[in-house]
């Protein structure tokens, strides 16, 4: 630590006069980053992208899984005891149905199947009768 008269003879007084105008170029430099990161975020190439849109399929699988957790079947109803088993169950049987084939009426794959009959985008839903 330099002492008040350290700082009042000639080098402390240079030794200020340094710091001081670090301080200036430090402040500058911090202006001048502030304003190139504010033009940067404006360009258009740095614009938000358009959310992707869910495709059926994917809708169709997120309702079926929905509909599988609050059935009886795969575990106690809210809950799998096997998640992947329930989601293999829950994909085979979208997929059958967007293919317009014929899936079970009872148990897991007839719980997803009436579930997701109801979205758009499911070509043509049957169940087994």
């Amino acid at each position: 630590m330099l002492g008040l008269g350290a700082l009042a003879t000639p080098p402390g007084q240079a030794l200020l006069e340094a710091s001081a105008e670090s301080g200036r170029q430090a402040r500058r430099d911090l202006e001048l980053a502030l304003q190139f990161a504010e033009s940067s975020v404006r360009s258009p190439s740095m614009r938000a992208r358009a959310k992707k849109k869910v495709s059926s399929y994917n809708r169709a699988v997120k309702v079926g899984m929905a509909a599988l957790k609050g059935s009886k079947f795969m575990g106690k109803k809210g809950t799998f005891s096997n998640a992947k088993k329930a989601f293999a169950t829950v994909n085979k049987t979208v997929s059958a149905l967007r293919k317009g084939k014929k899936v079970r009426r009872t148990g897991a794959t007839g719980t997803v199947a009436r579930a997701t009959s109801k979205l758009p985008g499911i070509s043509s839903i049957k169940v087994r009768k």
